[in-house]
């Protein structure tokens, strides 16, 4: 895949938050979405610790069960926090809309095997770091919605410096997910523009 001009980047980055605040609607929870755990349950998932799952690797992954109904696999170890789970329910929710059609493509859902589990490096999926990066970017438009989000930065803007410290904080996750949505949303400029 080629990199994107800015117009289709912003478009890209337009269709996902479209995307994920009619899943924040549809499943009613508030902003930001401090729980993901809510959602994938609300969605007809349910989620297993990798450690209650002998013979899986250890990565995140997810399962189409039936044509409403998913499981998601998160390594316990690497997600020990509510911020870290929170972020993996979320890249993997973006793998179930994104990449296997829940919800969006019945049809495409459909194809998906019910025995085996994927993750965002499947074959199938759009080139593996495009994937990924899409995945990142649904999860933090899910956990925090645009207009939400948008407004917390302009609380915490002085002039032209945001205190990204202080809007992590209040959003109940680490810096880093706090800048990229920032960056995102070019409300920020990122770090090599």
């Amino acid at each position: 895949m080629s990199r994107m001009n800015e117009y289709e980047y912003v478009k890209y980055v337009n269709e996902l938050n479209k995307l994920a605040e009619d899943i924040v609607k549809i499943t009613e929870v508030e902003s930001p979405v401090t729980d993901m755990r809510v959602i994938v349950e609300k969605l007809g998932g349910k989620i297993i610790l990798n450690d209650k799952y002998p013979g899986l690797p250890s990565d995140n992954k997810v399962r189409r069960d039936g044509p409403d109904s998913f499981t998601i696999v998160i390594n316990p170890y690497d997600n020990q926090n509510d911020k870290d789970r929170n972020w993996a329910l979320g890249r993997c929710l973006g793998i179930l809309f994104l990449n296997m059609g829940y919800l969006i493509n019945p049809e495409f859902w459909n194809e998906w095997d019910t025995e085996t589990f994927y993750n965002d490096s499947n074959p199938r999926f759009n080139r593996r770091m495009y994937a990924i990066n899409m995945n990142n970017q649904f999860a933090l438009a899910l956990m925090f919605p645009k207009t939400m989000f948008t407004e917390l930065v302009k609380k915490y803007t002085d002039g032209n410096k945001v205190d990204m410290s202080t809007v992590a904080k209040e959003l109940n996750c680490s810096i880093t997910p706090a800048i990229s949505r920032a960056e995102d949303l070019r409300l920020i400029k990122r770090w090599y523009e």
